[in-house]
């Protein structure tokens, strides 16, 4: 068996390497196509044990200064106190949960609020996860826990620039936030 190889003209390789160049250009369009629709339309799956890089998104970007740790119309925040300032004097009602990680209730209780904040379409309301008694504890944070009087993790406070509307140290799911954040007067 012998193998006949036959010079390839210019014109020849040259449109070779324009179709392979094509079909690259091809693929990487196709992939950057697909991961853009894939984080930039869908909520991302979020626990209390999931890390900080998961896609969230990116409908409140440039909005608020903390992380969105959760919501698709709704915003569920890392605390800061330039958004919940914010929040507050801008007649909205802000839901704070004091978290622990060391906790594994606590963990357990912030997933459920954050698929709460996944399904909820309430532009009133931004949730904010305050860190308590851990090392991810600032100094902001403790100053809240000070001035609402919180002592320990778990505890729920919806707040407007009135003041406290209701607290809450008992476990809440899913359905339990929305119901809770479902009562609020417009």
């Amino acid at each position: 068996m012998s193998f006949d190889i036959k010079p390839v003209s210019r014109g020849e390789r040259r449109k070779s390497i324009e179709v392979v160049v094509a079909l690259v250009v091809i693929v990487l369009t196709i992939s950057t196509l697909y991961i853009w629709f894939s984080f930039g339309s869908r909520p991302a799956t979020r626990t209390a044990d999931t890390d900080d890089d998961i896609p969230v998104p990116t409908r409140f970007a440039g909005l608020y200064e903390g992380s969105v740790l959760a919501g698709w119309t709704t915003p569920f925040l890392e605390f800061n106190s330039i958004d919940y300032q914010a929040v507050l004097e801008g007649g909205r009602v802000a839901l704070v949960y004091f978290h622990a990680d060391w906790s594994e209730a606590s963990r357990d209780e912030l997933t459920e609020l954050f698929a709460c904040f996944e399904e909820l379409t309430e532009d009133r309301v931004v949730g904010f996860r305050a860190n308590i008694g851990d090392n991810r504890t600032d100094e902001a944070e403790a100053d809240l826990a000070r001035q609402l009087e919180v002592v320990s993790e778990r505890v729920k406070i919806l707040i407007d620039q009135d003041g406290v509307i209701s607290r809450s140290s008992e476990t809440w799911d899913k359905d339990r936030c929305k119901e809770e954040l479902s009562g609020l007067a417009p």
